[in-house]
């Protein structure tokens, strides 16, 4: 999973992670980072910091890590679902339980 993240960082057009009912008018978005961590509990947290996200985009990416961490999908494989561009090419979408927003920055200038 680790490898995989890597793949999910910087700016991409994102319709693989996308929601079918997105209203997003653009695909197009920056991951700033990606962080996978196992907590002592044997459970992995995945952090992601960007700056907007599409609908589910989050939810999609988590599914389509977990199944490169149970072999169904390799490392490599994460590239090319997200150059795919096409929704059937991502995982499952995760379920909510478990997914927290940690925080909101508004900065005072847009991002260009």
């Amino acid at each position: 999973m680790q490898d995989a993240l890597g793949a999910l960082v910087g700016e991409h057009d994102f319709s693989s992670f996308r929601a079918a009912r997105c209203a997003a008018q653009s695909p197009v978005r920056w991951v700033q980072a990606a962080r996978l961590q196992r907590l002592d509990n044997d459970e992995v947290q995945i952090e992601f910091e960007g700056h907007g996200f599409l609908r589910h985009q989050v939810r999609i990416m988590v599914g389509t890590l977990v199944e490169v961490g149970s072999g169904r999908l390799e490392p490599a494989q994460m590239e090319a679902i997200r150059d795919g561009r096409d929704r059937a090419l991502g995982g499952q979408t995760a379920p909510a339980q478990g997914l927290t927003l940690v925080s909101v920055e508004l900065l005072d200038e847009p991002r260009l």
